[in-house]
C-alpha cells in the first residue's frame, strides 16, 4: 500500500471516529438537558418516548409533585397557572402566529448547513456589537416585539394585574423572531430550556429554576410555552417569559 493510500485510510478512520464521538455527545448531551432535574441513570437512559413525569416520578433526586396544583407535572402556584394561561391565549393571536410561521418558511428553503453558517454569523454580531445592529433593530423594533411589550403586564379575571419581566419568541430553529428586550444572544437553540421544549412531544409548559436574568433584570422563574399552529397544530415555536419567582411553590432564590 502506498503512503497516500495508507494516509487516506488513517484520515478517514480519524473522520468516522471523530463523527461518531460527537454523536454520541450530541446523543447525550440532549438526555441530560431534557431531564435535567433527574439523576444520572434518569438522565442517561431517558427515551423520548417516555415522559419526563414519569422518569421522575420513579427517581429520588427529583422534584417531588403536589397533585392537587400540577399542571403538566409542575407545581405550579395559583397565579403561576394564571400567567401560563395568559401566555397560551397570547400565543395564539395572529399577529404572532403569521411571525412564527413567516419566519420558519423562509429559514426552511434554506439547507441546514447553510443555515446553521447563518445563525453563527448572527450570534457573533449580536454578542460582540456594543451598538444596534440593522439585524437586532429588525428584530427588537418590530411590530411582534411592539405587542411583546404591550404584554408585559397583562390584566387578569383573578389577579388585577399579571406582570412579565421579559419575552422571548424563537422560530422552530431557535432564532430570535421578537423580543421586549435585548437578549444575551441571537440564537437561543443551545439553551436548556430551549431544548427541552423542542425535545418534549407533548409540548408542556415548564418553569425554570429561580435565578436571575441579566436581560430581564429580576430573578426570574421563566415560563416556557411551546407554540403550535392554530389551524394545523404543528410546532413553529417556543416563547419564554421571565416572571417573578412567584409562579412555583418554595422557589429557591439563591
Amino acid at each position: 500500500m502506498s503512503v497516500n493510500n495508507t494516509n487516506n485510510l488513517r484520515n478517514t478512520v480519524i473522520v468516522i471516529v471523530l463523527a461518531t464521538g460527537i454523536g454520541f455527545g450530541v446523543s447525550i448531551t440532549a438526555y441530560f438537558i431534557i431531564c435535567e432535574d433527574c439523576g444520572p441513570l434518569s438522565q442517561i437512559f431517558f427515551d423520548n418516548d417516555v415522559s419526563l413525569e414519569i422518569i421522575c416520578s420513579n427517581d429520588p433526586t427529583c422534584r417531588s409533585l403536589d397533585n392537587s396544583t400540577e399542571i403538566d407535572g409542575y407545581n405550579f402556584t395559583p397565579i403561576g397557572q394564571e400567567k401560563i394561561n395568559l401566555l397560551k391565549e397570547l400565543v395564539r393571536q395572529p399577529i404572532i402566529q403569521n411571525a412564527l410561521n413567516l419566519s420558519n418558511e423562509k429559514d426552511s428553503h434554506i439547507s441546514d448547513d447553510v443555515r446553521i453558517q447563518i445563525y453563527i454569523q448572527r450570534e457573533k454580531e449580536w454578542i460582540n456589537s456594543k451598538e444596534l445592529t440593522p439585524l437586532m433593530k429588525s428584530i427588537i423594533h418590530n411590530d411582534v416585539s411592539d405587542s411583546l411589550r404591550d404584554n408585559l403586564i397583562i390584566q387578569s379575571d383573578n389577579f388585577d394585574n399579571v406582570t412579565f419581566g421579559e419575552h422571548i419568541l424563537t422560530n422552530v430553529y431557535g432564532g430570535n423572531v421578537a423580543i421586549s428586550v435585548k437578549t444575551d444572544n441571537y440564537d437561543q437553540s443551545r439553551d436548556d430550556w430551549w431544548q427541552q421544549a423542542f425535545y418534549d412531544k407533548d409540548g408542556r409548559p415548564f418553569a425554570r429554576q429561580c435565578e436571575f436574568d441579566s436581560s430581564a433584570e429580576i430573578f426570574s422563574e421563566d415560563l416556557i410555552i411551546k407554540i403550535k399552529d392554530n389551524e394545523s397544530g404543528e410546532f413553529i415555536g417556543i416563547l419564554n417569559s421571565a416572571t417573578p419567582c412567584d409562579v412555583l411553590y418554595k422557589p429557591s432564590i439563591p
